[in-house]
């Protein structure tokens, strides 16, 4: 985990979980997500200053709205919106390791980490009302 000299480390956020949701396959899900935020951020410090404006503002913007869908709305994590920001987040990596800012070692580690993030918000899609899965406009 990125930690700052002389500063302790802050609390990670706790999302609630919705009516039928074991609190804890949520917490696992938001810490995957929460890795896959920490090493977005971490890969894109080293961009260029170019490069981290434009794809690192993407690629952060991305990861950081998956983590955020999740703790958006209390008991109401919203995992449809959180899925479709790790879809775009896997194409951005794809361009960028193309566009050969992204090393292939590290780009195949994000993508398991988001492989894992994903899954772990399937597994918890089906305990979601159904509403939250119809709420991003789009549906499934």
């Amino acid at each position: 985990m990125f930690r700052i000299a002389g500063f302790p480390e802050p609390p990670r956020p706790e999302p609630e979980a919705a009516p039928g949701t074991s609190p804890a396959t949520l917490r696992r899900a938001f810490a995957l997500v929460d890795e896959v935020v920490t090493e977005i951020y971490m890969m894109t410090a080293r961009f260029s200053p170019e490069e981290r404006d434009r794809m690192g503002a993407d690629l952060r913007g991305r990861a950081r709205g998956a983590a955020l869908a999740l703790l958006a709305s209390p008991g109401r994590p919203r995992t449809a919106e959180a899925l479709e920001a790790l879809i775009a987040l896997r194409y951005l990596l794809s361009v960028s390791r193309r566009m050969g800012l992204v090393e292939m070692r590290r780009y195949r580690g994000l993508c398991a980490r988001e492989d894992k993030a994903a899954e772990a918000l399937r597994i918890l899609r089906p305990a979601m009302p159904r509403a939250e899965s119809t709420a991003g406009g789009g549906g499934d």
